[in-house]
């Protein structure tokens, strides 16, 4: 599946670590259009509100042409606030989950 959407996309890797495979997309234009897809095509639960974090220290990092000690700063504290370690699930009004027949 994994190399199905790589081939699909035309962006990222596919590597085996042991007994997981990841996907894995590490340069910016990968980045920016994997950025696109959840931007028009929006993830539900928590895993939207790590992407908006995510997308928010990309554009921070991204715009910024010196990386200085305060933009990595910023980078790292959105990063520390993702996945298992997040403690604000509040959605903003506008948000609508997508549920699907399937």
């Amino acid at each position: 599946m994994l190399n199905f959407i790589q081939k699909t996309l035309g962006i990222g890797n596919v590597n085996i670590y042991g007994n997981k495979v990841y996907f894995i997309v590490s340069n910016q234009k990968g980045i920016v259009e994997i950025i696109n897809i959840f931007s028009n095509r929006p993830l539900n639960t928590i895993k939207y509100l790590n992407f908006l974090d995510f997308k928010k220290a990309f554009e921070i990092y991204n715009s910024s042409k010196n990386k200085t000690h305060l933009i990595l700063k910023e980078v790292a504290t959105l990063q520390r606030k993702m996945n298992s370690k997040r403690t604000f699930f509040n959605f903003s009004s506008g948000y609508k989950p997508k549920i699907t027949s399937n």
